[in-house]
């Protein structure tokens, strides 16, 4: 295969390198860690072009702004860079590879951070990464059914239960990629990583992967908190961070003074979140609250949506002690990160 041009996403502990080709193909070839990475890939980048220019950096404009007032620094996506690295007289670059490699930080970020149903809603509006449907089920590996689970529990949606029993129903049929509809694109990326035939068995799968990552691996999850805006604890606590951000702003262009968006990020760090069974809910028993402290006092942000809640409501039970703290913070949205 005669390649066109190689592409570099690299981050602080690896480096991804993909590879164009003469005929327009765009393929994952490795992932490098350890120690001397760089180093790593030029020898690599080395023995598959002769004669290559330096790699140039492509910097783009962020696009994928979801509004939020705050969001732990590892879910940032500035720590990605991207580099490419062509042979003389190659032509210009793909579009359709620029789109992919716009989104695929923002989908990597997700991944590894326990981000799950945000990976899930990426996949499955994203028409940049749609380009490259087999790289993309690649990339995801076994990663692919966490993210369809959790988007998919975390759906507002009366019919979900019956769409995606067709769909388990179909099996090996979903390796094609020409699909649109709801959770049908996604569970084509990953059905290979998909033991159930029915709602009911993929139910039982997710409570039983969920405590293996939480449990026997010790990952991290950050999930959505819902009926937040039947309470005022998230509309007071955003108001708060959108006006000090606001005077903080004022006064760093009039007096000169600075820092302040550490201070407020700082302020969201120390706030103290705990994950509360509620056992006597007298709605659900298995209802798992999300309980906020702001200077010694006790607020209800939330709940953790409630077929999540089933899932890990017999680990509190077991005498599992949960972590958590926040996430990401928006107006009208809250999520939290949880772990054991």
């Amino acid at each position: 295969m005669e390649i066109k041009a190689l592409y570099e996403v690299r981050h602080l502990t690896r480096t991804d390198l993909f590879a164009e080709s003469g005929s327009g193909s765009f393929d994952f070839v490795e992932r490098f860690t350890g120690e001397q990475i760089q180093a790593q890939v030029d020898e690599r980048v080395r023995q598959l072009f002769s004669e290559p220019w330096s790699p140039q950096e492509w910097i783009f404009a962020e696009d994928y702004n979801r509004g939020f007032l705050y969001e732990k620094a590892d879910l940032s996506q500035a720590s990605f860079r991207i580099y490419r690295t062509i042979q003389p007289h190659s032509e210009p670059a793909n579009p359709q590879i620029i789109g992919f490699l716009k989104r695929y930080p923002v989908l990597l970020r997700a991944l590894e951070s326990g981000d799950y149903a945000e990976a899930g809603m990426i996949l499955d509006k994203s028409k940049k990464l749609a380009q490259y449907p087999h790289l993309v089920s690649y990339i995801l590996g076994q990663y692919g059914f966490f993210a369809l689970a959790l988007y998919w529990l975390h759906q507002f949606d009366a019919t979900k239960e019956d769409r995606l029993g067709h769909l388990l129903a179909q099996g090996p049929a979903l390796s094609r990629y020409d699909t649109q509809g709801p959770y049908e694109r996604l569970l084509s990326y990953c059905y290979k990583n998909v033991e159930s035939k029915t709602v009911d068995a993929f139910n039982r799968e997710i409570a039983f992967k969920l405590r293996t990552i939480l449990v026997t691996q010790r990952k991290h999850l950050i999930v959505p908190v819902v009926g937040c805006n039947f309470r005022s604890t998230l509309s007071d606590l955003a108001g708060l961070v959108k006006q000090a951000k606001q005077e903080g702003k004022k006064r760093a262009l009039v007096e000169g003074l600075k820092g302040y968006e550490e201070r407020i990020r700082q302020y969201l760090e120390s706030l103290k979140i705990y994950i509360s069974p509620e056992p006597y809910n007298p709605h659900d028993g298995h209802a798992l609250a999300v309980i906020i402290e702001d200077e010694n006092q006790r607020r209800l942000l939330g709940y953790l949506k409630r077929e999540l809640a089933a899932m890990l409501s017999p680990l509190f039970a077991e005498g599992y002690p949960f972590t958590a703290t926040l996430a990401r913070l928006s107006p009208d949205r809250a999520d939290v990160e949880i772990w054991i």
